[in-house]
């Protein structure tokens, strides 16, 4: 009966520490304290897979990041079909999509990095899209404004600063290109 009550403790003590609802050294204090110094063991094996899950998420940035100029490197320096271009556009649209879903699930502070891909990985899809589709430079250009009021309307969600700015000066960019182009076809 005393094993399953100081069982119980314990447990709820490290999911205290677990979800932070009391300071680590208070909860490693009452660990120590009930277990007897007997859960380093088990505490030093926590660390490692965390140590290995940073090793993880290391890799998967390093290829996130990756795949802005590799996505370049595709849709603008190979002689690929337009499908197996696409293909690939694709794939690395989901890729930060399921790797921005799956940090922003676990409320981990690094979302923000596969969020910055996504947004830019869609904007080279939907440019190379219209460019597919529609030989209008000026339809090109009002999809390049959608899709910067659309990082402007993500970053006022999300209160990311930088978002906000970068989003603002790149409508005044392209909106200066676009009445740049018109007015020269006019006159």
């Amino acid at each position: 009966m005393l094993d399953d009550r100081k069982t119980i403790i314990i447990q709820k003590i490290r999911f205290w520490k677990k979800h932070k609802l009391l300071p680590e050294n208070y909860c490693d204090y009452l660990l120590a304290l009930y277990t007897k110094g007997e859960s380093t063991a088990k505490e030093s094996k926590v660390i490692n897979r965390r140590s290995g899950g940073l090793v993880i998420l290391l890799v998967q940035f390093s290829l996130l990041v990756l795949m802005i100029p590799f996505s370049f490197l595709v849709i603008y320096f190979t002689q690929f079909h337009v499908l197996l271009q696409l293909t690939i556009l694709i794939l690395f649209i989901m890729y930060a999509a399921w790797l921005l879903y799956d940090l922003y699930g676990k409320r981990n502070k690094w979302y923000q990095i596969p969020l910055l891909v996504f947004l830019i990985l869609i904007l080279l899809g939907t440019n190379f899209l219209s460019k597919l589709m529609i030989l209008n430079v000026y339809l090109s250009g009002v999809i390049m404004v959608i899709n910067f009021i659309a990082w402007y309307l993500i970053g006022k969600k999300f209160h990311l600063k930088y978002l906000i700015y970068s989003s603002i000066l790149a409508l005044f960019i392209t909106l200066s290109y676009i009445i740049y182009n018109f007015s020269h076809v006019i006159l």
